[in-house]
């Protein structure tokens, strides 16, 4: 049985239909870089995100993986052509997990 928190995520609150839920919690903890915000730490991340800390933790491992953001002593989002280059980085994983899922389930990338 799969614990559910009290208060469900901004993510959970605005799941794309047919999405990948990792997918929006990440944006979702990007977008909390809103406002000219570009350092926060782990707290205040999963504060404005209402995520468990280690959700965060684990999601910001990938988004660092993809050089969207650093880790100092707090989280920074990286800025400029940089981050637009990774995020495209980070679209291009996603899309190649998701056709090799689509492959695996022998839908070949098409819609069931």
């Amino acid at each position: 049985m799969s614990k559910r928190p009290a208060i469900a995520s901004l993510a959970d609150d605005n799941l794309a239909a047919g999405g990948v839920a990792a997918v929006d919690r990440a944006l979702t903890l990007l977008a909390a870089f809103g406002n000219g915000t570009s350092v926060l730490s782990l707290s205040a991340l999963a504060e404005r995100t209402r995520m468990y800390k280690s959700t965060v933790l684990r999601l910001l491992a990938s988004l660092e993986h993809a050089h969207l953001v650093v880790h100092r002593r707090r989280w920074v989002l990286r800025a400029g052509v940089r981050r637009r280059k990774a995020a495209c980085r980070l679209c291009a994983i996603v899309l190649q997990r998701v056709a090799g899922d689509a492959r695996a389930a022998g839908t070949g990338g098409r819609n069931p």
